[in-house]
């Protein structure tokens, strides 16, 4: 079974996602992104704070550093959209990183 476009974006995100020394459990912040058909980002903004700058910037920066999603094309079918715009959420929990996607058009 192929992996859903958002548990694609979730683990590119998961794994370039750094926990920086002033995230505390419960934290949120929602990033939205922006790519191309083709998985290339091309933005990452935060859309809802977590209230922590140096938390936001970790969320911001973990989608940067994901650079192009290269399984996008085996995920829905956006060959007609000149872009894709989704949002993603970073939540610190514990010892472990839980990002959710959400897509938004």
């Amino acid at each position: 079974m192929a992996a859903s476009f958002d548990d694609v974006i979730r683990r590119y995100v998961s794994q370039q996602w750094r926990r920086p020394p002033t995230a505390r459990n419960g934290m949120v912040v929602e990033v939205r992104l922006s790519m191309l058909p083709t998985g290339q980002i091309t933005d990452a903004v935060v859309i809802r704070s977590s209230g922590d700058p140096g938390f936001d910037q970790s969320a911001v920066q973990a989608v940067k550093n994901v650079g192009r999603i290269p399984k996008c094309s085996n995920c829905r079918a956006r060959t007609l959209r000149s872009s894709i715009v989704c949002t993603v959420s970073v939540t610190c929990a514990s010892d472990q990183r839980i990002c959710h996607s959400d897509e938004k058009n």
